[in-house]
C-alpha cells in the first residue's frame, strides 16, 4: 500500500510515493487517499487562489505506478512552490484517513481562533512532526495529543492557546523538540518533563503575552504567565540543548544544585545544554556554581531579573560562550578579569547592576569577536592606556555612567563598524576630535550627554575652514544614517545648521542645555521621521 509520508502546507500537493520528484510533482495517491485529500481541500478557503491548491485533481490511480507527472506545476518558480499560505475555515476529519501521515505542517495560516481538532491525537498515530505555529488556533491544547506516541517535533508557538503547560507532554517519550512559546500558557513547568529522554529543545518563552487576543480574552484580563520555580530536576535532561523560558513569571532562586540521573554516565547535569534563556522573569538569589560547569554553553541570558551577588569567576571556563547577558539585575562586586579569556564572546552585557571596580584592557583581552558591549549604569571606572587598541570591532558600545575622567576616548578611533555609542554622564571633557566624524560611515546614534565637552566640534569634512564650538554645517552629509543626535548638557556654541533638515533618518534631536544661538531653522520640518525634538535651555531666539 502507498505510504503517505508528508503533508506540508508550504509545499502543498507533494504526495510522493516511489520515484524521482525533483522537477515534477508525482501524484501517486490511491483512491481513498485522493478522496480524503480533496475533501480536506474543500474545507479550506484560499483567498489568494494559489496555484498549489488548484493542481489538486479529482482523478486517481488504482495502481500508483500508473500515475503520470502533473504538468500543471511546471510554470511555478521556487518562490511560488514554497510561499507562505493564508488558508482558513475548517480542518475536516477526512485528514485522519491518511493513516501513514508522518509530517503535518499547517503553520502560518489564519484559522480564526478555532480549536485544534481532537482527532489529531486519536487517529494520526504515525505522526512524527506536527507544526501548528502562528496558525490562528486558540482555546486549550487538547490532552489527547499525548497519544501521539511517535511524535518527535511539536511546535504550537505563536497562537492564543489558553491553558496550563500540559502535563501529558511527559507521556510522549519520543519528543525531541517542544516549542510552546508566545502563547497564553500559565501554571508551572511540569517536573515530569525531566523524564523525556530525547528532549533537545524546550521553548516556553513569552507566555502570557497577548499577541493576537480576542475581545473576550481582553475582557477576562488573562495576563497569567508560567509561574513557579526552575525545578532542579531539569538537570536530568542530558540531551537538552535549548532551555528557553524567558518573559514569564518564574520566581525563587535558581537551584543551588541540579539533579543527575543514575542511568547516565556523566555525573554533571545538563551536559549538552547550549542555550539557556531565563530573561525577564522574577528570579532572585545568587548565580549558582553549576552555571560555570555547562561546558557546551553558547548563550547565557539572565537579563532583567532580581539576581544579586557576584558574577561567577568560573564563567571563564565556558570556552564556547558567545553571548553573556546579565543586564538589569542587582549583581554586585566586580567584573572578573577572567571574562577576558572568553575568546568566542560576541555579546557582553552587564548593564544596570550594582557592580563596582576598575575595568581594564584585561577584561577584553581575547574578545576579538565582540559585537555588543554594554557596561552602562554601574559604578565602574575605566582605566585603559591612552594608546590602547581594542581587539574587537563592535557595533554597539555602552559605557554610560562609567567614570572615564579623561578627554574624548582615543581608542574609539579604531572602531570602524560602530553603529551605536552611549557615553552619557561618563566624565568626558575637552573637545570632540576631528577623527570622530569619520570612524564609521554607518554610525546611527551617539549619546554624549551630561559630559563636559567644549571647544570645537571639528570634522574632516571636505569643506574649508573650521567650526569652532559649533555643529558642522554639513553634518547630514557626513552622517547620512544618523537616527539619534544627543549632545545634551555640553557647551556647544553657534547656530543649528540648516542642513540638519536633510537628515531623513533622524528620529531624535536633543541639543538641550548648551549655548546655541540664532533661530531654529525651518528645515527641521523636512525631517519626516522625527519623533522627539528638544532644544531647550539654549540662547535661541526668533519664532
Amino acid at each position: 500500500m502507498l505510504q503517505i509520508i508528508t503533508l506540508i502546507f508550504l509545499t502543498i500537493g507533494e504526495f510522493v510515493g516511489h520515484g524521482d520528484a525533483t522537477d515534477h510533482f508525482i501524484t501517486r495517491c490511491l483512491k481513498h487517499e485522493r478522496e480524503a485529500l480533496l475533501d480536506f481541500k474543500d474545507g479550506l478557503e484560499d483567498p489568494d487562489q494559489n496555484p498549489r491548491l488548484l493542481t489538486w485533481k479529482g482523478s486517481y490511480a488504482e495502481n500508483p505506478d500508473d500515475s503520470d507527472h502533473d504538468d500543471d506545476d511546471e510554470g511555478l518558480d521556487s518562490s511560488e512552490r514554497y510561499a507562505f499560505w493564508i488558508l482558513s475555515e475548517e480542518i475536516r476529519p477526512s485528514l485522519t484517513k491518511l493513516k501513514s501521515l508522518k509530517h503535518l505542517d499547517l503553520s502560518c495560516n489564519t484559522f480564526n481562533d478555532i480549536s485544534i481538532p481532537i482527532f489529531y491525537g486519536s487517529k494520526l498515530q504515525n505522526l512524527q512532526y506536527l507544526n501548528l505555529s502562528n496558525a490562528g488556533f486558540s482555546g486549550p491544547i487538547p490532552p489527547n495529543l499525548g497519544n501521539l506516541s511517535s511524535l518527535r517535533y511539536l511546535d504550537l508557538s505563536s497562537n492564543t492557546f489558553d491553558s496550563k503547560v500540559p502535563n501529558w507532554l511527559a507521556n510522549v517519550s519520543s519528543l525531541v523538540t517542544i516549542d510552546l512559546s508566545n502563547n497564553l500558557l500559565h501554571g508551572r513547568i511540569p517536573l515530569s518533563l525531566a523524564d523525556l529522554p530525547n528532549l533537545e529543545i524546550l521553548s516556553l518563552n513569552s507566555n502570557g503575552i497577548l499577541i493576537r487576543a480576542s475581545t473576550s480574552q481582553l475582557l477576562r484580563g488573562r495576563w497569567e504567565k508560567i509561574q513557579g520555580v526552575i525545578p532542579s530536576s531539569i538537570g536530568k535532561l542530558y540531551n537538552l540543548k535549548f532551555f528557553l523560558v524567558g518573559s514569564n513569571s518564574l520566581t525563587g532562586n535558581l537551584p543551588e544544585s541540579l539533579e543527575v540521573s543514575r542511568n547516565y554516565v556523566s555525573s554533571r547535569p545538563l551536559t549538552s545544554l547550549q542555550h539557556l534563556d531565563i530573561s525577564s522573569n522574577e528570579l532572585s538569589g545568587r548565580l549558582p556554581e553549576w552555571l560555570g560547569q555547562l561546558e557546551n554553553l553558547i548563550e547565557l541570558t539572565l537579563y532583567n531579573n532580581l539576581l544579586y551577588g557576584p558574577i561567577l569567576n568560573s564563567l571563564h571556563l565556558l570556552q564556547n560562550l558567545e553571548q553573556l547577558d546579565l543586564g538589569w539585575n542587582r549583581l554586585n562586586g566586580t567584573l572578573p578579569k577572567s571574562i577576558g579569556q572568553l575568546s568566542e564572546l560576541s555579546v557582553l552585557r552587564v548593564d544596570s547592576n550594582n557592580l563596582t571596580g576598575v575595568v581594564t584592557e584585561k577584561h577584553f583581552l581575547k574578545h576579538t569577536k565582540l559585537k555588543i558591549l554594554d557596561i552602562s549604569f554601574n559604578s565602574f571606572k575605566l582605566d585603559v592606556a591612552s594608546n590602547w587598541v581594542p581587539p574587537f570591532q563592535t557595533r554597539f558600545i555602552g559605557m554610560s555612567s562609567c567614570y572615564l575622567n579623561s578627554s574624548f576616548p582615543g581608542w574609539l578611533q579604531s572602531q570602524k563598524k560602530i553603529k551605536l555609542l552611549a557615553f552619557s554622564n561618563s566624565s568626558i571633557f575637552g573637545s570632540v576630535p576631528s577623527w570622530f566624524w569619520e570612524i564609521s560611515p554607518g554610525l546611527e546614534s551617539f549619546n554624549f550627554s551630561f559630559n563636559q565637552l567644549n571647544g570645537q566640534l571639528p570634522s574632516s569634512f571636505k569643506v574649508k575652514g573650521t567650526f569652532a564650538g559649533s555643529i558642522p554645517e554639513n553634518i547630514s552629509a557626513a552622517l547620512p544614517k544618523l537616527k539619534i543626535l544627543s549632545l545634551v548638557e555640553n557647551q556647544i556654541k553657534g547656530k543649528i545648521p540648516a542642513s540638519i533638515g536633510n537628515m531623513q533618518s533622524i528620529l531624535v534631536i536633543d541639543l538641550s542645555g548648551n549655548n546655541l544661538t540664532g533661530t531654529i531653522p525651518p528645515s527641521i520640518g523636512n525631517c519626516s521621521q522625527l519623533r522627539a525634538l528638544d532644544l531647550s535651555e539654549n540662547n535661541l531666539s526668533g519664532n
